[in-house]
C-alpha cells in the first residue's frame, strides 16, 4: 500500500512539474482548487449546459464554432429567456460557421436583449477568411464552466443523428473559471470593440470550490506567426512523457516538429497511441492527408487506431496516467497555426484515470493501422493521400 502511495504522490508531483512547464511557456496561469466532471458526447453535454443556463443568476458567456440544428434552437432559446429575465447574455459564433445559423434564431435572440456577435465575418475581414474561432466554451456566473469539443449542433444527438459525433467535455468550478471567461472576453473584445455582456461589470471573484480540488491551466491559442502557444505546449507535452502517451483528436495532419517529437517518444520506449476517425470521418480529405503521414511513425514504433462506429471528435491527452488535456484543438495544421483555441490541462489523478478509461473503451471499437499491411495499401490510395496533404492548411 505504502509503495502504491508513493508511486501516485510521484505521479501527481510529476505531473504539477509538467503543468508549471506548460505555463512557462505559454504565459498562462496555473490555478488550484479545480473541480472537473468529464461529459461523455453530445446528450450528456446538452443537458448539463441547458441546467446551467436555467440555474444561472447575472451572466450568461457562449462561444462557439458550430451552432445550428435543434439544439441550437433549444440552447438559443433557452438564453433568450433569461435575458428577458434580465441576466446579462452573450453569444459569440464564428463567422463563417454562422452562415448555416438560422438568421430568424440570431434576430429573436438580439430582440430579447441577448447580445450577439459573429467572429472574423468574410465581409469584414475578407484577408483572415482562413482563421476562424474554433474555441468551444460557456461561462456561467462567472463560477462554472463548459468546454472541449462538443459544438452546439445536432450531429452530437442521438435522437437526431443514426451515428452521432463521439467527444467529450469538462465541466469546470473553480479559479480555471476565471481564465476560461478570459478566453471569451479576449474573443468578444476583437470581435466588438466593446467588453462584453452589457453591463460592462467584471466578473464576480471565483472562490476556491473546496474539498480535494486540482491544479490546472487554462492554454488560450490564437493564430499569428511563428510557432503557437498549442505547438508548443503540445511539443514539451510529448517530449516530457516517459511512460505512456494517449492522443484522441478528430483530424489529425501533425506538422513536421510534432511528428518527430511522436516518433521520437516511441524511439525512446513511451508507448504512443494515437486514436483517430475511421470511415466516418467528416472530412473524408482530412483523414486521407493525415493518412499520408502514417508510414514514418508507424515505423518509429507508434500505435494509430481508427475508430469505426461513429466519427470521432474527441480532443484529448493523457501523459503518464498524470498529466491530461480536453480543449477544442486538434492535432494538425489548422489548429496549430490558423485558428483560435482552448485547451484545459490538469494535473488531476481522476480525471485522468476517467479519459483513460474511456480511452481504452473507445480503442476497444477501433482496429490498429499496422506497418506491414499499411505498407501494401492500394496505389490509388497514396495518390490521393498525397493530394491531400498539399492543401492539408485549407482542410
Amino acid at each position: 500500500m505504502a509503495d502504491s502511495e508513493d508511486a501516485a504522490t510521484r505521479t501527481g508531483d510529476d505531473a504539477l512539474r509538467r503543468l508549471r512547464e506548460l505555463a512557462l511557456l505559454s504565459g498562462a496561469r496555473v490555478s488550484d482548487d479545480n473541480h472537473a466532471l468529464l461529459l461523455e458526447d453530445g446528450e450528456r453535454t446538452f443537458a448539463a449546459l441547458l441546467d446551467a443556463i436555467a440555474g444561472a443568476r447575472r451572466q450568461i458567456a457562449l462561444s462557439a464554432h458550430v451552432f445550428w440544428g435543434a439544439i441550437a434552437e433549444d440552447v438559443g432559446s433557452a438564453i433568450a429567456a433569461r435575458a428577458r429575465d434580465g441576466l446579462a447574455c452573450c453569444v459569440l459564433l464564428d463567422g463563417v460557421q454562422a452562415l448555416k445559423t438560422r438568421s430568424a434564431l440570431l434576430s429573436s435572440m438580439r430582440r430579447a436583449g441577448v447580445d450577439v456577435a459573429l467572429a472574423r465575418t468574410p465581409w469584414r475581414h475578407p484577408l483572415q477568411l482562413n482563421r476562424r474561432l474554433h474555441r468551444s466554451l460557456v461561462v456561467v456566473d462567472g463560477e462554472l464552466a463548459l468546454v472541449g469539443g462538443v459544438g452546439i449542433g445536432d450531429d452530437w444527438r442521438r435522437s437526431q443523428r443514426s451515428r452521432p459525433f463521439r467527444d467529450r467535455e469538462l465541466l469546470l468550478r473553480g479559479p480555471i473559471v476565471e481564465d476560461v471567461l478570459g478566453a471569451f472576453f479576449e474573443e468578444w473584445l476583437e470581435a466588438t470593440g466593446e467588453l462584453p455582456c452589457r453591463s460592462g461589470r467584471p466578473p464576480e471573484p471565483v472562490c476556491a470550490v473546496g474539498g480535494a480540488g486540482a491544479p490546472m491551466l487554462a492554454l488560450r491559442s490564437r493564430a499569428g506567426t511563428g510557432t503557437s502557444p498549442l505547438e508548443r505546449a503540445l511539443r514539451t507535452t510529448i517530449v516530457s512523457a516517459r511512460s505512456a502517451l494517449d492522443i484522441s483528436t478528430a483530424y489529425f495532419v501533425p506538422p513536421r516538429p510534432i511528428r518527430d517529437a511522436l516518433s521520437a517518444a516511441a524511439l525512446r520506449g513511451v508507448r504512443v497511441r494515437v486514436l483517430l476517425p475511421g470511415a466516418h470521418s467528416n472530412r473524408p480529405a482530412a483523414r486521407r492527408a493525415g493518412q499520408g503521414l502514417y508510414a514514418d511513425l508507424l515505423q518509429a514504433g507508434v500505435e494509430i487506431h481508427e475508430y469505426r462506429p461513429a466519427m470521432l471528435h474527441a480532443k484529448t491527452i493523457v501523459v503518464d496516467g498524470g498529466l491530461s488535456a480536453v480543449g477544442s484543438a486538434n492535432v494538425d495544421d489548422r489548429s496549430l497555426l490558423l485558428d483560435d483555441e482552448l485547451v484545459v490541462f490538469a494535473a488531476d489523478a481522476r480525471l485522468s484515470r476517467e479519459l483513460q478509461d474511456a480511452f481504452e473503451e473507445d480503442l476497444r471499437d477501433s482496429d490498429q493501422v499496422h506497418r506491414r499491411s499499411w505498407q501494401c495499401r492500394p496505389l490509388g490510395g497514396r495518390v490521393i493521400e498525397r493530394a491531400a496533404l498539399l492543401v492539408r492548411r485549407d482542410l
